[in-house]
């Protein structure tokens, strides 16, 4: 680690694997030092956690990235784990994805060209 804290393997492998089981937020991760505010890298991360769980430490990210990206969305269609970047919503806010569902990026619904997205979220209530 950058700030030079020791501590053994064991130990630190716990404490990421509590960081990705518990499903904290995993955007940042601290140095486990008292008081010790260094930020771990993703290869610290990777070096260090134990093979079943660094599956899980990436989709976390991942999901934590797209989540907080305004301009990537899920694709909402059925057993799909892709996900869509829009490139100009004002323009197209229809999007089709790989696995061929077509859908409002902005609300994730099927494609609703005729009525505003608000409209059609009170519909399908």
């Amino acid at each position: 680690m950058d700030c030079h804290h020791k501590i053994c393997k064991a130990c630190f492998n716990g404490y990421l694997v509590e960081k990705v089981t518990n499903n904290q937020s995993l955007a940042v991760i601290e140095c486990p030092g008292h008081r010790c505010e260094t930020i771990l890298s993703d290869d610290e991360i990777v070096k260090s956690l134990e093979a079943p769980y660094t599956g899980k430490y990436f989709q976390l990210i991942t999901n934590e990235f797209v989540l907080s990206n305004r301009m990537i969305r899920w694709c909402p269609g059925k057993n799909c784990t892709n996900a869509i970047e829009m490139v100009d919503i004002v323009k197209q806010p229809a999007v089709r994805c790989s696995c061929g569902n077509h859908f409002c990026f902005s609300c994730s619904h099927f494609v609703h060209d005729l009525i505003s997205c608000n409209l059609m979220i009170k519909f399908e209530q």
